[in-house]
């Protein structure tokens, strides 16, 4: 976070900026002041930074009044909603260039300038967008998000527009620009396609959708835009009302855009058929098929302008057509969300079922691997037994040779002491004694 020193730096404000930042903001005093700093210590220094406190009731005011710059102007309204309060900043925006930062998320340092850089390579470009950077509430990183790659994940370049690489067509599988926070382009853009619809969720979705069909449009291949994910992010409110809304966004810009001008020509000159299918496999509707279905017929077939559905569905929340829809859709997120976590459980059971069968196998392979070094060792016993079996046979026939020797050498002895016991050799003895004793020998 930056130091104080910083944060109240005073910097003299440019009388005609090049751009003007809105920050709309929303009790968000834990955050605020990393949202202002991104804005403050960007390398592009010719902004101005309006700051729109949407009647927050936390602290949040007391900490953008701490943070002193000229080029800051802070406005406190009651609360209108996000999409009325980046209109205003828009209608109060002096800039030539509009960017919008929702109080939550931060700029990477260098996001003006490398969106400015777009605007003067091509003069053509109305909107430049990003991709973003994923960060938990503590700021830690979480993940990048690569523009519309997600949205093409589990799809065939065959069977969908995947590949296309048609910003509406990625829009229309996915709100891939996620947030209003991704927001950079020309400030007279607002006056062919107007300012953000009263939708409390799906503003952002159908601005873009309108914008990047009438403009050209840019999308910046790295993360210049830090997108904070917490616990009171709007979008994690109610994934019914939210459906709802992307419902009302899809079905008005169908009835007010021709389908050939939404598909691209060099895809449209394919075989209808096959136009249809990629159409079918990439339009997302957040399980609003049935919803889109009755406001197109609706609209078409009792002469009642969309805009005045969207108006009317999107501001009054006791519409008895929005309460069904809402209710219907919250039965079916409920059922989705129970099948999820049981198939989250079985995920997580099977898990432990291979960790159990990977650790049986590992055991039951260092049994094998023991089993068989008991193997090769009882097979070296019994040769070595076999061995000295083999040996212990040599000595018994070595013992029974050198006892029968012994026995014929004893019995030889007897018969010599016997001859030596004779009347005979005694009296031998005698008679050569003399003979003896002339040889010398006793």
């Amino acid at each position: 976070m930056p130091n104080t020193a910083r944060e109240m730096k005073d910097t003299t404000a440019t009388a005609t900026p090049k751009v003007s930042v809105i920050i709309p903001l929303y009790n968000h005093e834990h955050y605020v002041r990393e949202a202002v700093c991104s804005v403050l210590e960007q390398t592009f220094q010719d902004f101005e930074l309006l700051i729109i406190n949407d009647g927050s009731t936390d602290k949040s005011e007391e900490v953008v009044k701490g943070i002193s710059d000229k080029r800051i102007k802070y406005i406190c309204q009651d609360n209108r909603g996000a999409a009325g309060t980046i209109n205003r900043g828009v209608q109060l925006a002096r800039g030539e260039f509009v960017s919008v930062l929702n109080s939550d998320d931060m700029y990477d340092i260098h996001r003006l300038e490398e969106c400015l850089g777009i605007f003067e390579k091509d003069s053509s470009v109305s909107a430049v967008f990003s991709h973003l950077e994923f960060i938990d509430g503590e700021g830690k990183f979480i993940k990048y998000h690569r523009g519309a790659e997600e949205n093409w994940t589990y799809h065939q370049p065959e069977t969908s527009f995947k590949g296309e690489h048609n910003i509406v067509l990625d829009l229309l599988a996915g709100n891939f620009l996620i947030t209003t926070s991704n927001l950079f382009c020309r400030k007279n853009a607002f006056e062919r396609v107007g300012y953000f619809s009263n939708l409390k969720y799906a503003h952002d979705y159908e601005f873009f959708l309108k914008l990047c069909h009438h403009y050209k449009t840019y999308v910046v291949q790295r993360p210049l835009l830090k997108y904070r994910v917490h616990g009171s992010n709007t979008l994690k409110e109610d994934d019914p009302a939210v459906n709802f809304e992307v419902g009302l966004v899809l079905s008005d810009f169908f009835i007010k855009n021709s389908l050939k001008n939404i598909i691209p020509e060099c895809v449209r000159e394919k075989n209808i058929y096959e136009v249809m299918i990629k159409f079918y496999n990439s339009l997302n509707t957040y399980r609003t098929d049935r919803l889109v279905m009755v406001l197109l017929l609706f609209g078409g077939g009792y002469g009642k302008e969309m805009g005045e559905f969207t108006r009317e569905l999107g501001e009054d929340p006791a519409n008895s057509f929005k309460e069904s829809c809402i209710a219907s859709l919250k039965t079916s997120v409920e059922g989705w969300a129970q099948w999820r976590k049981t198939n989250e459980r079985l995920i997580a059971k099977e898990k432990e079922l291979q960790e159990g069968w990977i650790q049986w196998r590992e055991l039951n392979e260092q049994l094998v691997a023991k089993e068989k070094e008991l193997q090769v060792g009882w097979m070296q016993w019994r040769e070595t037994n076999e061995r000295l079996v083999a040996r212990d046979r040599e000595l018994q026939m070595v013992w029974e040779q050198w006892r029968d020797m012994n026995e014929r050498l004893v019995a030889a002895n007897g018969h010599i002491q016997t001859l030596l016991n004779s009347r005979s050799y005694r009296l031998g003895l005698l008679l050569s004694w003399p003979f003896r004793k002339l040889l010398g020998r006793n």
